[in-house]
């Protein structure tokens, strides 16, 4: 799978519908739709594992 950018991206805002995309995970490809259906769907990412400030902000989330 490869990176690619949008080149039309809108800002999301509260309220709005995320766009559905396909990411390359640990387990293989996933879907957010396939994941959360009709339940709230928290994606949480980070730049770069075992970095101390990663380590110190991700057990505040």
């Amino acid at each position: 799978m490869e990176n690619e950018v949008a080149q039309n991206y809108t800002m999301q805002r509260m309220g709005d519908v995320a766009p559905d995309f396909e990411a390359l995970s640990n387990k293989g490809n996933i879907k957010p739709s396939e994941y959360a259906g009709d339940k709230w769907f928290v994606l949480f990412s980070y730049p770069a594992g075992f970095t101390s400030v990663c380590t110190t902000e991700c057990k505040h989330v």
